[in-house]
């Protein structure tokens, strides 16, 4: 894996069997340019464990990413999330908050989601503040109409406008951390997975 894409941005180069050494749960690896997301991605058998253990299985508070327990592992479902926390010291997820930020949001359009099959960019057309029962999280979209009225209400919802001519046919990956404007609130970025 690894290579360039469209924009120019070098990918990292990810071996997998090294990292499936230290620790079996790794199903991808995530990329967003200038900021310190580029980490693995795991999926544990809850959504408990990585909250609090690091990638080498040590206890931590930082934990991991990893995908919702529900979501399959190869990024078929309609919708996959990632979670991952927003740290003081803007490790993890805290880069996302960029993305409260329009002109920042143009300016990165992309992040990128390495797997052992394939390379994708994540185009991202949404980022807004929600609530942990949200429709952001809806794994399935269901019917056609169901999966245009998500895409919509995810768009009303953003804090930029991404011209972007969305299908139902889309897979779509989104990345939620916590925020921190009233209890429970968290932050959601969606994204429509490209195959490079």
């Amino acid at each position: 894996t690894g290579g360039e894409d469209i924009s120019g941005t070098e990918l990292p180069e990810i071996d997998f069997a090294k990292l499936k050494e230290i620790n079996s749960d790794v199903v991808a690896w995530l990329y967003a340019p200038e900021t310190p997301i580029n980490y693995p991605v795991v999926q544990g058998s809850d959504d408990e464990h990585y909250l609090n253990h690091l990638f080498d299985g040590t206890k931590n508070k930082n934990g991991c990413l990893f995908i919702e327990q529900k979501n399959r592992t190869d990024f078929t479902d309609d919708n996959t999330v990632i979670y991952g926390h927003n740290l003081a010291s803007g490790s993890m997820f805290a880069g996302l908050m960029e993305y409260k930020d329009a002109s920042y949001a143009k300016r990165h359009p992309y992040v990128y989601l390495i797997t052992e099959d394939a390379s994708y960019r994540i185009e991202i057309f949404s980022a807004h503040v929600t609530e942990p029962e949200s429709d952001a999280y809806n794994i399935r979209l269901g019917t056609a109409e169901n999966y245009r009225e998500w895409i919509l209400e995810m768009a009303r919802e953003s804090t930029f406008r991404a011209s972007m001519k969305m299908t139902t046919k889309e897979r779509i990956v989104t990345l939620s951390t916590c925020s921190y404007e009233r209890k429970n609130a968290r932050f959601v970025v969606h994204g429509r997975l490209v195959k490079m």
